[in-house]
């Protein structure tokens, strides 16, 4: 088998290229996003960004739960995926990026799990992600959780609907800021095999967007003895402690995420 340079190919092999790198466009037709955003401290997110990365000096936590239909390397189905990131830059020898760095993503499908980390880097990891929650009152509550233990949950007041000028704009800066991530892959031996920034783009299109003043995060109490390594995870994202007001934030449109525009950053 004589594998063909400008085609992205996955394990196993035997599959055959999966599309050009050139024509790497994932479409999501129907995307609703639940997601908390605050302010937290400079110092605090510093310390969980590797070399060549800073961040803001006035850094932002998002922490949101994506709900994805007709998704097309899926057949147009769905999965559903947490995505924790903070404002920051990548200043290396040639680029000089602001964007978001993920510090993690949890999904509930083995498929866009293996395919995001491998291709693009980014920081994956297996959760069971509950249905959205809403209450009488339009309360909204969203939870993870982990062999059966609670990870995180996020929950805020009723949203209200901006106007569609404050949409438009709100899609506009949210495309201008792409996803900074570090594609890490151990070797069986000597160096790893990949251990670099990366850089991936999306194409957000927001239908409506919704605003609730007041939103909140909660963590699980499970141990290690019962959820392993991710209780350090746990334990590290709390540390991003909020240094202003929390707000909730809810959005309903479509995505392309740019496989033929991310890369690596140099």
């Amino acid at each position: 088998m004589e594998l063909e340079r400008e085609s992205m190919y996955t394990m196993p092999l035997i599959l055959g290229p999966l599309y050009r790198r050139d024509e790497a466009r994932h479409h999501f037709r129907r995307i609703s996003t639940y997601a908390l955003q605050y302010p937290t401290g400079q110092h605090a997110v510093q310390r969980l960004l590797p070399k060549g990365c800073t961040a803001d000096r006035e850094p932002k936590v998002t922490v949101m739960f994506g709900y994805y239909d007709g998704v097309d390397f899926m057949a147009d189905g769905g999965y559903r995926e947490i995505v924790i990131q903070v404002s920051a830059r990548f200043d290396g020898e040639l680029d000089h990026v602001e964007g978001d760095f993920v510090l993690a993503m949890f999904l509930d499908d083995a498929l866009p799990i293996i395919y995001g980390r491998e291709q693009l880097g980014i920081p994956k990891l297996p959760a069971h992600i509950s249905s959205v929650k809403i209450a009488a009152d339009g309360g909204i509550r969203c939870e993870a959780s982990f062999w059966g233990h609670a990870l995180f949950s996020i929950s805020m007041d009723a949203p209200s609907e901006l106007h569609a000028p404050l949409r438009l704009l709100t899609a506009r800066k949210l495309n201008k800021r792409p996803w900074l991530c570090w594609k890490y892959i151990p070797s069986l031996e000597g160096p790893p095999d990949a251990d670099y920034p990366v850089l991936a783009v999306n194409d957000l299109k927001i239908d409506t967007l919704s605003i609730a003043p007041h939103a909140h995060l909660q963590f699980g109490d499970a141990q290690a003895s019962e959820i392993a390594a991710y209780r350090t995870l746990l334990d590290t994202l709390a540390t991003l402690e909020p240094t202003g007001p929390v707000q909730g934030i809810h959005l309903v449109g479509a995505n392309t995420m740019r496989g033929d525009l991310s890369r690596r950053l140099r």
